[in-house]
């Protein structure tokens, strides 16, 4: 486990003068420098079905996000980070700048791996040997079937990441009882899929950045914890009617939900910009529809809190890597629907 320390006040200063003068409110505002333990062991999980080597385990592995800070009187709340990648590709490492922007604010932020279809079937050896292609490796299997393999899995190794945040609440100083679940694209629909649908009783709310599920009727009911929507009305890869069927069902059970929406594709960045008409971006409201429906405030605080730019925006810097994301990975992206 290799643990490094970053300074994101800073480079945040350059990029943004400060816009907003109140005080600084933790959990809301990027107050605080963070901590980074990267590859630490979350469970295992099976790969390597039917190939020549047989079935075996893989550690599955999450960076951990802690807030450098000593006000917070009490146990963090929690978030579960899933990046994107159409259950092809997982790079725990994509997802890490909202982890960063989470921890910034008070959260411990985690952003998790998971399994992914091609080493689900298949060695790393034949993966090497073929070049991966889904015809080359799984020689005409629907993709359509690779997918759903992956995205089983992924929702195995979500939950696999929950009862690690139980089972280690008091080494890190998690709360369990604060505890959210999200993710991009493919990562949002297995965090939607798990909060909504699986529905364990730690998960408090769920933020879904480009993605949905499409059989509503399975929703856990009027149980299930407050949730957050990004979509794009232009995405080709997640119909926009998903999203619109998703909050009927929401509204009508009323659970407490948000749909934002934005005029461009799969991409996540034009939720981090505030439009001219709004002093706060999409993800800076969606900061507050958390912080309201977990009741963060009741959580003690000593005055005062660290000085700091109160950032209307955090996000030029999360687009940018968001958009490297989804650059780097379209094709699979387009081919594996999310």
């Amino acid at each position: 486990m290799y643990v490094s320390r970053r300074r994101i006040g800073a480079l945040l200063f350059v990029l943004f003068a400060p816009l907003v003068t109140r005080a600084e409110v933790v959990f809301i505002d990027s107050v605080f420098d963070y901590t980074t333990a990267t590859d630490i062991v979350y469970g295992t999980g099976t790969i390597g079905v039917g190939s020549p080597e047989g079935p075996h385990q893989k550690d599955l592995l999450l960076d951990l996000y802690l807030p450098d800070q000593n006000v917070i009187q009490g146990a963090l709340p929690t978030v579960i980070l899933i990046p994107g990648g159409g259950f092809s590709i997982c790079d725990k490492e994509s997802i890490g700048f909202l982890a960063a922007n989470f921890a910034s604010r008070g959260y411990a932020a985690i952003a998790m791996e998971h399994r992914v279809y091609p080493e689900l079937l298949a060695s790393e050896s034949h993966l090497l040997t073929s070049g991966f292609s889904p015809e080359a490796v799984f020689q005409g299997q629907p993709l359509g079937d690779l997918k759903t393999l992956g995205y089983a899995a992924a929702i195995q190794d979500a939950l696999k990441a929950i009862s690690w945040v139980d089972s280690n609440a008091s080494t890190y100083n998690l709360d369990s009882d604060r505890l959210l679940i999200g993710g991009g694209s493919a990562g949002a629909r297995v965090a939607l899929a798990v909060g909504l649908v699986e529905a364990p009783t730690e998960i408090a709310g769920v933020l879904s950045l480009l993605s949905t599920i499409p059989n509503n009727e399975h929703l856990v009911g009027s149980t299930a914890p407050p949730f957050i929507l990004f979509n794009g009305v232009n995405d080709d890869l997640v119909p926009i009617s998903a999203a619109f069927g998703l909050a009927d069902v929401a509204q009508a059970l009323n659970i407490p939900f948000s749909l934002y929406l934005g005029n461009q594709g799969h991409d996540a960045s034009q939720f981090f910009i505030p439009s001219q008409e709004e002093e706060l971006s999409e993800y800076e409201a969606s900061i507050r529809f958390f912080y309201e429906n977990l009741n963060l405030s009741s959580i003690p605080i000593i005055s005062p809190v660290p000085e700091a730019s109160s950032l209307v925006l955090g996000g030029v810097v999360a687009a940018v890597a968001w958009f490297g994301v989804v650059r780097r990975n379209l094709r699979s992206l387009r081919s594996a629907g999310g």
